[in-house]
């Protein structure tokens, strides 16, 4: 049975060493740990040319202990979705378009999104941080947001 490519990027995140722009990069040609695996290694490896531990991370998707992240990540997603919790990967139904247009560096791997995924569709002001944000940021992006409504 095929793991979900957002399974995969949950587990994929969770390795030493990788960000969003290796993880982006794995997943535009391989949107699963199978596709790694069955690939010629010099393919994964020339996708990843430039990453620092390219072959590190290579070798812990092929790794059979890879599996237990994903299963992991598979917990994770599962909890969440119990929780209306939608877990969205660059390319899967409800995923706003209007984040392919940032950077890949810039861009989330995955995109946790509570409620109704139709309202991701509709007209949309993003303020994009990282945690921890501090006081000043998040009442100026609070700011933002009720001067658009």
């Amino acid at each position: 049975m095929p793991v979900p490519t957002s399974l995969f990027a949950v587990a994929l995140l969770s390795l030493d060493g990788v960000g969003r722009v290796t993880a982006h990069r794995l997943l535009e040609r391989f949107p699963t740990a199978e596709a790694v695996r069955t690939a010629p290694r010099e393919q994964v490896l020339l996708r990843l040319k430039g990453v620092a531990h390219a072959d590190r991370t290579v070798d812990a998707i092929c790794d059979p202990a890879f599996d237990e992240a994903t299963e992991a990540a598979r917990a994770q997603v599962a909890a969440l979705a119990g929780r209306q919790i939608h877990v969205l990967t660059p390319g899967a139904t409800g995923w706003p378009a209007g984040l392919d247009a940032l950077d890949r560096a810039d861009r989330p791997v995955v995109l946790y999104a509570f409620g109704d995924l139709a309202a991701l569709a509709w007209p949309s002001l993003s303020v994009l941080a990282s945690a921890p944000l501090a006081a000043e940021p998040f009442e100026r992006a609070q700011d933002v947001a009720r001067a658009v409504l």
